[in-house]
């Protein structure tokens, strides 16, 4: 339901898949490079459909990676311009669908729903691991 508003936001106003989306979210959030793991926690899609967004954000020049120094198979991802300008373009539209969203429900109710979908998150997160 969430996910299909969004996505039609991102089909009028992008290229950008919601995965592509919430990655260049995530990155434009973080001073410093985040780790492809990190990123599969923080935007809540699978390893693979997470690696394949990446793969497409970077051919595109939206996003660059380096290999870690610490642990060779690691990989680290920072936005560039051309990302930062694509998250600048959407985020009014999302800032609105936020606010109308929040317009229709108390602070409480706000805070029970953000408290229950991190659980929902955490156990889908957590049964991917099965």
């Amino acid at each position: 339901m969430f996910d299909a508003d969004i996505n039609d936001i991102l089909g009028r106003h992008s290229t950008l898949s919601l995965p592509e989306w919430r990655i260049l979210s995530a990155l434009s959030d973080s001073p410093e490079p985040v780790s492809q793991k990190e990123l599969v926690e923080r935007i809540g899609f699978a390893q693979g459909q997470t690696s394949r967004a990446l793969d497409a954000l970077e051919s595109e020049g939206l996003i660059v990676s380096r290999q870690s120094t610490t642990d060779r198979r690691s990989w680290h991802y920072s936005i560039c311009d051309a990302g930062i300008a694509w998250v600048e373009t959407l985020l009014p539209y999302m800032e609105e669908r936020r606010g109308a969203l929040e317009s229709v429900l108390t602070k409480s109710e706000i805070a029970n729903f953000e408290t229950a979908a991190a659980k929902l998150m955490k156990i889908l997160n957590d049964r991917r691991h099965i």
